[in-house]
């Protein structure tokens, strides 16, 4: 083990509690069950015996930044196909904005896969012209957390994102770039698992005991969550007796099942409140709550997925680190998608045979995670800013997409 603490709350003692108003007594806590808007856009991602939740109101964020992330940034337009710096800038908005809205707020108002086209369209500009990369999202992991009263979290060790392959040929770009990376022509055996749509959490043990519990926030800086991990049953309180006994990071997914996410819309709509956009959604806004009793209503899920200590992570395999965390007390992702392939092509297949059976996971999937599987080469490959270059989130092609209709001709024809 590297150090015996990783992570560390800012300020002094333990957890911040939410400032109460000046001059008056605390404010009532926000719940999650009234607040949304009566529409079909909820908040936007991973269990408890099933009971009847009384209703409850969401936390609402501040009204500067709500009217902040919902206010559209002004139409730019360019003076031709070669103004990029404005075209940059544009992009650069509605990046942001839709980052807001989707990981500080939980009220996404485009599909991930339209992000994603905004994104790449950025990436591409920023390749040609390297100078417009200063400063991009492109480089960001997330918004930095805030807005719901939760006290901040530092990770010593970064918690990343994982870069995007949107079609096949990047993902055979991957391992090209891999094997350039490493001067080797030797195939590379892989690790597959399928990407699960949650919320990314650490998880601190110390002497075998949870006791910090962390969302990922901006990948250096997150927000305390160590209350409602506690109600959520999947996750380990407490660790066996051949687990580490100092001090262990698990990083993990907190999800909602899809059968748990359709009862809980069908409940909210039978009782005239608006539905969750989508499980991810439903789960972060669960998650990041004050009121613990909020979060423990709520059936979530836990996949661990790898530990932030990189002493832990240098033998081996990434498929036998996820037998130890399963030894250890940890569920794992067990489908026939998570699996050690002996080359790409290996890999891919999974990746295919995935993407024709998602629909038979019982959470939300929307890709596969392909991973270098030799922990040895981790280190040597390094990471960028924002996500290690030993892993790829492979996306799958989207079931439907968003469009603007443009414009409608009417023609009236010979007869009338």
């Amino acid at each position: 083990m590297s150090k015996d603490t990783k992570t560390r709350k800012t300020g002094p003692g333990a957890r911040k509690k939410a400032p109460s108003p000046a001059g008056g007594a605390a404010p009532k806590t926000p719940k999650l069950w009234d607040a949304a808007p009566k529409t079909a856009t909820g908040p936007a991602g991973p269990k408890d015996a099933a009971t009847k939740p009384t209703e409850h109101k969401a936390a609402e964020p501040k009204a500067a930044e709500l009217k902040a992330a919902q206010t559209k940034p002004p139409e730019m337009k360019t003076s031709g196909a070669d103004d990029q710096k404005a075209r940059s800038a544009e992009l650069r908005a509605q990046i942001r904005r839709h980052n807001e809205l989707y990981f500080r707020l939980d009220r996404p108002e485009i599909a991930d896969e339209d992000f994603d086209r905004l994104v790449r369209e950025l990436e591409e500009i920023e390749k040609k012209h390297p100078e417009l990369s200063a400063g991009s999202p492109t480089g960001e992991v997330a918004p930095s957390p805030g807005g719901r009263g939760l006290a901040e979290v530092v990770h010593e060790t970064p918690m990343l994102s994982l870069d995007k392959a949107l079609s096949v040929q990047e993902i055979l770009d991957f391992d090209d770039k891999l094997k350039r990376f490493l001067g080797s022509p030797d195939n590379l055996a892989f690790h597959t698992m399928p990407k699960f749509d949650g919320l990314a959490v650490e998880l601190e043990y110390r002497g075998g005991r949870l006791v910090l519990a962390s969302t990922r926030g901006d990948g250096r800086k997150g927000e305390d969550i160590t209350q409602n991990a506690l109600t959520i049953g999947p996750i380990p309180k407490s660790l066996p007796a051949g687990a580490p006994g100092t001090t262990l990071h698990v990083r993990g997914e907190v999800y909602m099942e899809k059968e748990e996410f359709s009862r809980l819309n069908e409940e909210r709509e039978a009782r005239g409140l608006s539905i969750f956009a989508s499980a991810r959604n439903a789960a972060a806004g669960s998650l990041r709550q004050l009121d613990s009793s909020v979060t423990k209503e709520m059936k979530l899920s836990f996949f661990a997925y790898g530990l932030a200590e990189l002493e832990e992570a240098r033998t081996g395999t990434y498929g036998g680190l996820m037998n130890r965390l399963a030894e250890w007390g940890f569920p794992v992702e067990n489908s026939q998608a998570s699996k050690s392939a002996a080359s790409l092509q290996e890999a891919l297949n999974v990746f295919r045979e995935l993407e024709q059976d998602r629909e038979g996971l019982p959470y939300e999937a929307d890709g596969l995670v392909i991973t270098v599987d030799d922990l040895k080469l981790w280190p040597r490959l390094g990471a960028t800013s924002r996500a290690p270059r030993y892993a790829v989130a492979a996306k799958f092609t989207p079931k439907g997409s968003q469009t603007r209709v443009l414009a409608i001709e009417v023609q009236v024809g010979r007869t009338g």
